[in-house]
């Protein structure tokens, strides 16, 4: 019985993940972004000043992954890096505020969670059980 239960509750978690993925994938494709790239230039408009570690803890991201997609960022104008002046062996990635992409964390989740007001829910029920679930994998 138990064994049925996490094979559930892992079908869940996959199908969520992929529908969360899959939302903020058409999302990003509205901006020119791909998720990743969108994903990391959110997070770097909302922690100015971020480096390559603290934007990868915060997102999950493999450092490869995320470099690529910086590197992208910077070639097409949405982000800047610079030497951190605390810290020579770092940089500091800022994002480039554009006219044309008035774009927020915000608006974003706001959108990729669109049918949070179609149904009756606990969020904080739900966020709990979300962390019980990442101290169990862990």
């Amino acid at each position: 019985m138990e064994n049925k239960t996490i094979e559930n509750i892992y079908l869940k978690l996959l199908k969520a993940t992929h529908l969360l993925n899959q939302n903020l994938s058409k999302l990003a494709k509205t901006y020119d972004f791909n998720s990743t790239e969108l994903m990391i230039y959110l997070d770097i408009k909302t922690h100015p000043q971020t480096d390559l570690n603290a934007l990868c803890e915060r997102l999950g991201l493999k450092k490869s992954a995320a470099s690529k997609a910086i590197n992208q960022l910077i070639k097409e104008n949405q982000i800047t890096s610079q030497i951190n002046e605390n810290d020579q062996r770092k940089i500091a990635l800022s994002h480039i505020e554009s006219e044309d992409k008035n774009l927020c964390k915000e608006t974003i989740l706001k959108e990729v969670f669109k049918g949070i007001d179609k149904y009756s829910c606990n969020l904080d029920e739900i966020e709990e059980a979300l962390n019980d679930v990442i101290k169990i994998i862990e």
